[in-house]
């Protein structure tokens, strides 16, 4: 985590969210001494605040560190210091009303996403997406041997063919942000298919229901996803020509011949 700069920002957003959360809890423990002063759960109500008191210390102090380390600042801190607190003080003074509706809208949010992911290959910078091998090439058309990466480190070899013209291969891009980037990464990719100048072939796998249209549906837009498209270059079929498509730290595809 440390080697990305964006992900260590979010993840400090998130602390910050979390120690704003811990303050509201803290808050709203005195108000609740102050508006029931004398009921005798005012001991109690001292414990809890002094215990999410020290919770605020113990992040605030490992996301000081960690800020200074990495010279990063913490990735929208007043929407996330105001998010985390309005939640702290609301589950303080109303545990019941508050505390499980933001509970299963987190855990609803997580699954949504862990679903909806779940057919995405994580986005990792020199791994091999990719491969193509033409075994053969001329004026009618041209026949490829493609190779790519598949779920759970599998890989997938499909026979194509295809009329004249240049190949191409083309990607799909999930760009994930905010505190999900945290759990499946700033980006996940799929291969969707691969053409030669129109004469195309779909390329088989589930993009799963979040992200059923291009660009994603307002569902995943709000939990901070969205789909873009990336066309390699095109490359010239020439027999027993191979080419490789490697995953960049930037978000774009190398192609190198081999």
């Amino acid at each position: 985590m440390a080697s990305d700069p964006a992900v260590v920002g979010e993840a400090l957003g998130v602390a910050m969210a979390a120690a704003s959360f811990f303050a509201g809890l803290a808050g709203a423990a005195g108000l609740r001494s102050i508006l029931r002063r004398g009921d005798g759960g005012g001991t109690r109500r001292a414990n809890a605040a002094m215990a999410a008191a020290s919770a605020v210390v113990a992040i605030a102090a490992w996301g000081f560190v960690t800020a200074t380390r990495a010279a990063v600042a913490p990735a929208a801190p007043a929407w996330y210091a105001a998010a985390g607190g309005a939640a702290g003080l609301l589950v303080g003074l109303f545990p019941r009303a508050a505390g499980v509706p933001l509970a299963l809208a987190a855990f609803a949010s997580a699954a949504l996403l862990s679903a909806g992911l779940s057919g995405w290959l994580p986005w990792t910078p020199g791994t091999e997406a990719a491969a193509v091998t033409v075994y053969a090439a001329g004026p009618g058309g041209s026949s490829i041997a493609l190779r790519y990466a598949a779920r759970g480190g599998g890989i997938v070899e499909q026979d194509l063919s295809f009329g004249p013209g240049d190949l191409r291969l083309t990607f799909e891009l999930v760009d994930v942000r905010g505190p999900a980037s945290l759990a499946f990464g700033r980006r996940r990719y799929r291969l969707s298919g691969a053409s030669a100048d129109g004469d195309g072939a779909l390329i088989k796998g589930d993009r799963g229901p979040l992200l059923d249209a291009l660009g994603g549906g307002r569902l995943a837009k709000a939990l901070g996803c969205s789909v873009a498209e990336l066309e390699t270059p095109p490359f010239e079929p020439e027999a027993l020509a191979a080419v490789a498509y490697t995953l960049r730290d930037d978000g774009a595809i190398a192609m190198e011949e081999r």
